[in-house]
């Protein structure tokens, strides 16, 4: 069976939302913790970049590559649940080739 970008996309998008409930319902929602995170893949070019760009990646505010925000689609404003989803997302995509981190900021 061949790995497509699209599978692993929904691989990805899968583990992040599942480590990002995951995080809530283990440690619960931090107020205080109001933020950001995303996933950022550089080196990407010709049909893997627009299959990624069909899955929501834009290019980065700065540098270069794409950027996928808030990978796991949970509404939660905890940064930190939502980067346990961008780490999941970025780990899956790391793991099929992807030069791929994961990133946050509070808001």
């Amino acid at each position: 069976m061949k790995v497509t970008v699209e599978t692993v996309m929904l691989d990805a998008l899968t583990a992040a939302s599942s480590a990002t409930t995951a995080h809530i319902e283990e440690y619960g929602e931090n107020p205080m913790g109001c933020g950001f995170a995303w996933v950022d893949v550089r080196g990407v070019r010709g049909k893997k970049l627009e299959s990624l760009k069909g899955f929501g990646f834009k290019k980065k505010y700065v540098g270069t590559g794409v950027s996928l925000w808030n990978p796991s689609k949970n509404i939660t404003q905890d940064m930190d649940a939502k980067m346990a989803g961008a780490e999941a997302c970025a780990m899956i995509l790391r793991a099929a080739g992807f030069d791929a981190t994961a990133g946050c900021r509070l808001d």
